[in-house]
């Protein structure tokens, strides 16, 4: 099953510089969108789908009435994000961070920050640090800690401020485990790559690069490169550990970067109608790149199973997007407003998945049992368990013959499943699969009286007797000889023990009483023969003595 994108976007003014942040939920069924749109006139997210293109909710973030949201950390469970508020000094005297449900998709919650204008936001590895970079503060440009950690005495309230001498930090990135928390520092000409120690809350210069303007930062999946755009018309390949690197020049101002889930490949972003260039990581070299129909495409952001490059523009665009296997432009979308950051994550906070087993709830049959997803029969019961999934009248095969419980005549014999004739007798072993199933042997419709038992083959004692009526009345040449037949045949039953002495005598009764109905007809039948026999013999007797009496006149003649 394809896996849906959704979208956060934030909106907002050239001269305040704030962020927009697209951030994408994989919600199966529909695809959300957070339109985050500052303006500084608005105290409001927007919330939509994106392949409708309605909205679906509107929440307040900020206290003030132009709080001028900018970018967004997210929790990796999905049940908050916070969302960093530039202008929120008419509240705060400084600035502030909501907090974002996104269960409810509202506010949860401030955190006042004691500086000014944030920008970049990031979480820890272990989500109980938020790091956020100001522009101003005093001294100018600090890390703010705040404790995010869920129950501590501390949660939610600023721990610390670390001064690191920038003017402002437009992108982070968190290496591979965690640890560190990298970030460009806009100071002056000469722009700096610096890192934050999570653990120790200090931060360090790792390189300083001459005449430059950084802007983005992305990270190398093992951690061994970190990459910079450089608005002066380069993308540098930084060594983490000794600070050394590489620079590519490129024919246009570098904005952002997204680098491919193989990492081979780095999508950077232009400004003034420059396109998008694509990246080879292990020449570092430009390939090949794409013209764009947005003239200022300059944000970008790959979705999480790497097949779209979401691109969006500084100014009013539609968002455009890029396969990535074809490297074609599918058909754009929406309308966007100084779109400055492009941010995806498996989302599963609008759809949860409750009990843990990686399906979400939406999907889910059974969203409160890990081993259970799907019942395709519809019957309650789920796949794993049913013996049955698709066929909704049955779940269970005790003994395991492919025949259900519910249809299965012995659910607990593996060598039987139909009773044809219901003697209780499976069809594989009764030898008789129409059994005579009357409480008492009836013979030719004569009640004996006597019980009807039925053996382990599922022969009863009725098919016994009637059968040996038939075989009996079929030989027989008189109601005698029938009866005398079908007596010697009780005799053997009872001297075998099949039947007692009381109900042979019964059972005679019946054959004798029922018998003469056959008897009668058949010693009639052979009477009329007989009779006709004799009338045969006396017409032909007849015709001779008359041809004689003729022959006799004749002679005479």
């Amino acid at each position: 099953m394809k896996r849906v994108w959704s979208s956060v976007v934030s909106k907002v003014s050239a001269l305040a510089l704030v962020a927009t942040v697209m951030i994408s939920h994989s919600v199966r069924g529909q695809n959300i969108g957070i339109v985050i749109e500052s303006l500084h006139a608005k105290q409001t997210v927007t919330i939509i789908d994106t392949v409708t293109q309605t909205v679906i909710a509107e929440p307040i973030v900020g206290l003030s009435s132009n709080p001028a949201p900018y970018a967004a950390a997210i929790k990796a469970d999905e049940s908050q994000a916070y969302i960093s508020l530039f202008n929120e000094t008419s509240v705060y005297g400084t600035s502030g961070v909501s907090i974002l449900d996104l269960n409810t998709l509202t506010q949860s919650g401030t955190i006042a920050i004691p500086a000014i204008r944030p920008h970049g936001i990031a979480l820890s590895g272990d989500e109980k640090k938020l790091f956020v970079f100001t522009q101003y503060g005093s001294p100018s440009g600090q890390v703010v800690v705040v404790d995010v950690e869920a129950g501590s005495p501390t949660e939610n309230t600023v721990v610390n401020q670390i001064n690191y001498g920038g003017e402002f930090t437009q992108s982070t990135a968190n290496s591979p485990d965690g640890q560190t928390i990298y970030a460009t520092n806009l100071a002056g000409a000469n722009c700096k790559l610096v890192a934050v120690d999570v653990a120790t809350e200090v931060v360090s210069t790792i390189v300083t690069i001459p005449n430059s303007y950084l802007g983005f930062v992305e990270v190398s999946a093992d951690g061994g490169k970190v990459y910079l755009s450089d608005e002066k018309g380069y993308v540098h390949s930084v060594d983490p550990t000794t600070g050394n690197y590489t620079s590519t020049s490129l024919n246009a101002a570098a904005a952002e970067m997204a680098l491919s889930k193989d990492g081979n490949s780095l999508y950077v972003s232009t400004d003034s109608g420059g396109g998008l260039w694509i990246f080879d990581t292990a020449t570092e070299t430009f390939t090949s790149t794409i013209q764009t129909q947005n003239p200022r495409a300059i944000r970008i952001g790959l979705s999480p199973d790497g097949s779209e490059l979401y691109i969006a523009s500084y100014g009013t665009y539609p968002m455009e997007i890029l396969d990535t296997a074809t490297n074609q432009l599918l058909n754009p979308f929406g309308s966007f407003v100084n779109v400055t950051s492009i941010n995806f994550f498996n989302g599963t906070a609008q759809d949860p998945d409750t009990d843990g087993d990686g399906v979400p709830d939406s999907e889910d049959a059974f969203p409160n049992d890990p081993s259970e997803t799907t019942d395709t029969d519809g019957d309650g019961v789920g796949d794993n368990a049913d013996a049955f999934p698709n066929d909704a009248s049955e779940t269970t095969d005790t003994d395991g013959d492919g025949a259900g419980d519910n249809t299965d005549a012995f659910p607990d014999d593996a060598s039987e499943s139909a009773d044809a004739d219901g003697d209780g007798v499976g069809d594989n072993a009764d030898q008789n699969d129409a059994s005579d199933l009357s409480l008492t042997v009836i013979i030719n419709g004569n009640d004996s009286g006597v019980e009807n038992t039925i053996d382990a083959e599922g022969v009863t004692l009725a098919d016994l007797i009637n059968e040996t009526s038939d075989i009996c009345a079929s030989d027989a040449r008189n109601h005698g000889q029938y009866v005398r037949c079908v007596g010697r045949v009780l005799n053997a039953f009872k001297k075998a023990g099949i039947i007692s002495n009381a109900e042979k005598r019964a059972l005679q009764r019946a054959v004798a009483n029922k018998s003469k109905s056959k008897s009668k007809s058949k010693s009639k039948s052979k009477s009329k023969s007989k009779s006709k026999s004799k009338s045969d013999s006396k017409s032909d007797s007849k015709s001779k003595s008359d041809k004689k009496s003729k022959g006799k006149k004749k002679g005479k003649r």
